[in-house]
């Protein structure tokens, strides 16, 4: 199995043991807050990573040290999750498992992404129109729009949701009618 996938079903299991936990405990905003911010610190601190999965510095010292630099300054569970994380030699995972804890907390809330390709920007009334018309079509909450600019669909939008894909590009149109043609 290669390492990522592997990373992803730890990620998977920590994530949702984590956030069992959190909304029995009425932390769920709570915790995804602190681990953003745990996010944060292993993207702009990428020594934090490496020492973290240096298999030379003994755990304790590990321990030790997430405990001055975290401890009072995130939730009890994050910590715990750390420690856990730190014991089972499993903190490279710690990214996939913030962005697994946010998809869980998304569906939730019943908030989901969507992927836009179109071929400029799209400019802040268009984005909310998609928005509202995907969060009607769809019977959600909220849809948080990433928009992905490629030119060589020449015009409309691709849309990327759930597991569906919307082609409504007119280069999706003109492969379509070149078949229909040939």
């Amino acid at each position: 199995m290669s390492g990522r996938l592997e990373q992803q079903k730890v990620a998977t299991r920590y994530a949702k043991a984590l956030f069992e936990q959190a909304q029995a405990d009425s932390k769920v905003d709570a915790v995804a807050e602190d681990l953003q911010a745990l996010l944060l610190i292993t993207q702009n601190v990428p020594e934090f990573m490496t020492f973290m999965a240096n298999p030379v510095i003994r755990l304790s010292d590990k321990a030790a040290f997430i405990d001055e630099q975290v401890n009072g300054k995130v939730d009890g569970l994050v910590l715990n999750l750390l420690r856990l994380m730190l014991e089972n030699n499993r903190v490279e995972a710690l990214p996939a498992l913030v962005e697994r804890y946010q998809t869980l907390q998304n569906e939730q809330n019943n908030i989901v992404d969507a992927t836009v390709i179109t071929a400029v920007p799209l400019d802040s009334k268009l984005t909310s129109e998609m928005q509202h018309n995907l969060q009607v079509r769809y019977s959600v909450h909220q849809v948080n729009i990433n928009n992905t600019v490629d030119p060589s669909i020449l015009g409309g939008a691709v849309i990327r949701i759930f597991d569906q894909v919307i082609d409504g590009s007119y280069a999706g149109k003109l492969d379509a009618l070149k078949k229909q043609v040939v």
